[in-house]
């Protein structure tokens, strides 16, 4: 029977590691895997001394402490669950230094064995200490199980997490007995070192792999610190609308798999704020300024893809963006703005709208700040249309010198419900 070892770190019992862990082992003995719990917060833990001594014996040196009991454990176990708090944004340094010790001392191929981590605390540490236990499995070689869940629902995450993990060390427990290769795919990349992954980030760097049958997208609190979500999935209508309302957009680069951002800290409008500088309502009152909404959705994006490219500058509105984007069109998603000075086109800007809500993705401008004027002109539109938010995924000084701010994530998705709820 396959079995798992579970390591909790924190010093207190019954605490909410033990729970989150207790969660996991309900769903491992229903999946019909054996688990062991060893506790080892509450026990001293000495620190690895790099002395080469475990090198020789095969078990550190250290016999005082529960490094070496788990060691032997950990080599008959198919799996490993490590559970800790977060102290100062990263696992607990009794944590730490007993994986220092295990990894380094236990003398068995660890290729063979999954590895999952649960954390618990502060929602700023969790993708920190996340990836400070995810790293030992990575560089052991082990699989690696992931949180999957297709809403932001914190009930469901860790029993889908252990489900994961169960059919992953069913899989690899089957395939040690056999003596075939192990067909299993990490659903948590932990690093990015060959092939078309080296442009991304050397090592490491932490993303969830999406699926490709249906748009399933972890909780954006797991993404990485710089925004970083996952990889993979499609664009399709139905993959675009549902990141949208989560405040996840795609990204795509040649050489680089289709990635998706949801930074957490966002840059967005609330119509009603906008405001110019004296240059720019000195010009519109010299002006017959005009917008146009919605006239030319295609030619909007194709003119902001065309400028890049013409100023030799990357573009991530490729071919397939293109055709992703004109579905989103037909299917009633999409809004476009173009500005006209005395009926000579200026600037414009394109994006999703779903519901009461606005998603800026690109803008072009053929005269100075056209593009600037276009979007106060949209935003003044956007206010008669009862928009909640116009979100401009990223800062920039001309978005903030027009009143858009930075909010935390969750006053984003705050709005976010506010604006979907019609």
């Amino acid at each position: 029977m396959a079995s798992v070892l579970i390591i909790n770190g924190s010093p207190r019992p019954q605490d909410d590691t033990e729970k989150a862990l207790n969660e996991m082992i309900r769903v491992f003995s229903a999946e019909g895997i054996e688990t062991e719990l060893i506790r080892i917060g509450d026990r001293a833990v000495r620190g690895c001394m790099d002395c080469g001594g475990c090198a020789a014996s095969g078990q550190c040196v250290y016999n005082d402490d529960p490094v070496n009991e788990a060691a032997a454990k950990f080599e008959a176990a198919d799996g490993l669950v490590v559970g800790s708090p977060i102290y100062y944004n990263t696992p607990n340094g009794t944590v730490l230094s007993f994986l220092d010790r295990l990894f380094r001392s236990a003398a068995v191929d660890k290729r063979m064995k999954v590895g999952a981590a649960v954390v618990t605390g502060s929602d700023t540490g969790i993708m920190n200490s996340l990836e400070a236990i995810h790293h030992y499995f990575a560089i052991s070689g082990m699989k690696i199980a992931s949180v999957s869940c297709r809403e932001a629902d914190e009930a469901e995450e860790l029993p889908n997490q252990a489900r994961r993990m169960a059919e992953m060390v069913k899989a690899l427990a089957a395939a040690k007995e056999s003596g075939e290769p192990a067909e299993i795919d990490d659903g948590y990349v932990s690093t990015f070192v060959d092939g078309d992954f080296e442009k991304l980030c050397r090592f490491p760097v932490t993303a969830f792999l999406l699926p490709e049958d249906e748009p399933t997208f972890p909780n954006p609190k797991y993404g990485s610190d710089n925004g970083l979500v996952g990889i993979g999935g499609d664009v399709t209508v139905d993959w675009l609308v549902a990141a949208y309302s989560r405040g996840i957009f795609p990204w795509s680069e040649e050489g680089i798999p289709l990635t998706w951002w949801c930074p957490k800290e966002r840059c967005i409008l609330i119509p009603s704020e906008v405001h110019a500088g004296k240059s720019m309502l000195r010009f519109i009152k010299k002006h017959e300024v005009t917008l146009e909404v919605n006239r030319d959705f295609i030619g909007t994006m194709h003119r902001c893809r065309a400028r890049r490219e013409d100023a030799g500058e990357e573009t991530w509105i490729d071919d397939d963006v293109e055709g992703a984007f004109m579905a989103l069109n037909e299917a009633g998603y999409t809004y476009s703005a173009e500005a006209f000075v005395d009926g000579e086109l200026a600037g414009g800007t394109y994006g999703v709208r779903i519901g009461r809500c606005m998603f800026g993705e690109s803008a072009f401008s053929y005269r100075s700040d056209g593009s600037k004027l276009a979007l106060y002109l949209l935003a003044q539109y956007a206010e008669k249309e009862r928009i909640v938010m116009m979100d401009a995924q990223v800062p920039g000084t001309y978005l903030l010198r027009l009143g858009y701010k930075k909010i935390p994530y969750s006053e984003y998705m705050a709005l976010m419900r506010q604006g979907l709820r019609d």
